[in-house]
């Protein structure tokens, strides 16, 4: 909390009167970024093919590429019955029944499938995005996943 009360524009007593400890904290932003990804970037099926490859397009240039926050929050809290993991483990299956949602307005065949590994994909490749500061990640698995929903619909036929 102390670092985080160094680089908040806030005094440390002003974010304890929010939150009682990190983890309230990182709960908060986390619903926060879950009603942002789920609600306002995929909570519509019009037209769901752009909104499932918008998601590999990422970050504005020049600054540094984020790791999921989910998969951080779940690594610095790593015990399942953590109520921090559990809502990042929780938004995981969210996500991936979104994408399966999406998937199935999309017309392909197996939706559950090809959702399923969809986000497997976004996964790896913001993970690895991250881990060398280089959008080609993002990038490949964008084409790669364009090229699996053009086959799967055409499969459905």
């Amino acid at each position: 909390m102390e670092s985080i009360a160094a680089e908040a524009p806030v005094s440390k007593r002003t974010l304890y009167k929010h939150f009682s400890d990190k983890s309230e904290l990182v709960d908060a932003f986390l619903q926060e970024r879950d009603h942002r990804v789920l609600v306002e970037q995929l909570g519509s099926d019009d037209d769901a093919r752009a909104r499932i490859l918008a998601l590999f397009e990422r970050p504005v240039a020049g600054r540094p590429v984020a790791s999921c926050p989910f998969v951080a929050a779940a690594t610095e809290f790593p015990a399942p019955g953590a109520p921090v993991h559990a809502y990042a483990a929780a938004h995981k299956q969210r996500f991936e029944r979104r994408l399966q949602e999406l998937c199935a307005a999309v017309g392909v065949e197996d939706p559950e499938r090809v959702g399923t590994v969809i986000s497997m994909l976004w996964d790896g490749a913001v993970t690895r995005a991250q881990m060398l500061d280089d959008l080609t990640p993002l990038a490949e698995a964008r084409g790669f996943v364009e090229g699996l929903l053009t086959d799967r619909v055409a499969a459905a036929r």
